[in-house]
């Protein structure tokens, strides 16, 4: 991994999603602080002539402000919501300030990636990029230009009855740094822009480790309690990886469906299965074997018996905090997959 570490405080968030798809986008909002220190700014192709309805509907939805943006030069305010007006494009055209492009010919669904690109330009790493459910691949190059700029990207899985495709496309292209169950985008948006603010989310853009020549390598992590997801995902966060997060073993199927990861690492206490039923159901998602490391409070002589009961490949004791879990982590990656399966105890964190 590169040795580059960026503190950026986040000044803008933009959310993405399809014309059909309301629930994801409602729920998110929702979640946020009322103090939210950020401006808001969503990207639906919503058609002309339904702006203002649909303004009307966001309003009745949320307890937040919303604004449709009319003109050039319109200030972005914190905690606001801003959408595009009529036969326009919503764009940043300076820090805190928000402009229109004529449509033109163009497609609605072009909306995402347009703001996207334009907030990767004005913004950089002090932005965060959302995609949630939608159809179509709208959003895709944008947000992957967010985050070649630095920008933090995040993917909610789409909900039953959503439609998938723009988080499965982003996804796939490596456009998401994060990615959260259906439900959680709120508070990994909060999470995100809290701790940035407080400059205690330090990251890798993607830029970095593609100058290196380094491609992203994605830990899936597995635990039931909120709390512990946070400080893994925040600390290999810090360390390079993208990460994606599930409470339960439904959504880390729903996941695996959209992301294969190089690693998951999970805990061993889970109320609804054992480890070896979770491992054997990881092993039957996937058409390749996928190295898993346990990483609990559970004590070595524990975890050492778990690991020769069930089909992981190492552990690492929670109370050896969340920077062995990382050096754990970069060692597992760093072996080949006939090293693998001969781990057999605890990674080393020393390495």
């Amino acid at each position: 991994m590169a040795n580059v570490r960026i503190v950026v405080a986040v000044a803008v968030v933009v959310l993405a999603t399809g014309c059909a798809e309301s629930a994801a986008t409602h729920e998110a909002i929702n979640t946020l602080p009322v103090d939210f220190p950020c401006p808001i700014l969503l990207a639906r192709p919503i058609p002309v002539g339904l702006r203002a309805a649909y303004a009307e509907q966001l309003r009745a939805a949320t307890t937040r402000e919303v604004e449709l943006v009319t003109s050039d030069g319109a200030d972005a305010r914190a905690g606001v919501i801003y959408l595009a007006g009529e036969e326009a494009f919503l764009v940043a055209t300076a820090p805190g300030r928000l402009g229109l492009i004529d449509i033109g010919d163009a497609s609605p669904l072009a909306a995402a990636d347009r703001l996207f690109r334009s907030v990767a330009e004005v913004y950089g790493a002090a932005a965060l990029g959302v995609m949630l459910a939608g159809e179509g691949t709208a959003g895709t190059s944008g947000l992957i230009a967010l985050r070649h700029a630095g920008g933090m990207t995040l993917a909610e899985i789409a909900r039953p009855g959503e439609f998938p495709e723009m988080v499965e496309t982003a996804t796939a292209a490596g456009a998401c740094a994060q990615i959260v169950s259906a439900g959680r985008a709120g508070e990994a948006i909060a999470t995100l822009v809290g701790r940035s603010s407080h400059g205690t989310t330090p990251r890798l853009s993607a830029a970095h480790n593609a100058a290196a020549g380094q491609r992203q390598r994605r830990v899936c992590l597995l635990d039931d309690s909120f709390i512990m997801l946070d400080v893994a995902a925040v600390a290999l966060s810090a360390a390079g990886f993208d990460v994606a997060t599930a409470t339960t073993v439904a959504e880390l199927e729903a996941i695996l469906t959209i992301a294969t990861p190089d690693l998951i690492v999970m805990d061993v206490d889970m109320r609804e299965m054992s480890v070896h039923q979770v491992a054997t159901a990881v092993r039957n998602a996937l058409s390749k074997p996928i190295p898993i490391l346990l990483w609990s409070s559970f004590t070595k002589a524990e975890l050492a018996e778990q690991r020769w009961r069930s089909p992981v490949q190492g552990y690492i004791p929670r109370n050896k905090g969340a920077k062995a879990l990382v050096v754990g982590v970069i060692s597992a990656l760093s072996r080949t997959p006939d090293e693998a399966p001969a781990l057999g105890g605890m990674i080393d964190s020393r390495k």
